[in-house]
């Protein structure tokens, strides 16, 4: 390893990797307003029978939508809390050879 450097900018890394969890949750949450947007003229002219079991899938789709977005609310605190550890032992070690 000799002349070897390890060179990475903590606040470059949490960025780019909270906002991609963010906007994956964004994206992901505007997709599916979207597609209940596009299908409510058509719900108006189903059965009850078939609007029911729509509305069924539907419920189905929130509750999962709903258990990503708490899985991508968790991951981005790790990253944050990793970054920051990580900063922190990096300034620990860096301060043993001053």
């Amino acid at each position: 390893m000799d002349g070897e450097v390890i060179n990475y900018q903590f606040g470059a890394i949490e960025d780019q990797v909270s906002w991609r969890i963010r906007t994956t949750s964004m994206r992901m949450n505007t997709e599916l307003a979207d597609l209940k947007t596009r299908i409510a003229p058509l719900r108006a002219t189903w059965t009850r029978e078939t609007a029911a079991a729509f509305g069924a899938e539907a419920d189905r789709w929130d509750r999962a939508a709903g258990a990503l977005n708490t899985i991508l609310d968790r991951l981005y605190g790790a990253v944050t809390q990793g970054a920051a550890g990580v900063s922190t032992a990096d300034r620990a070690e860096a301060g043993r050879w001053r």
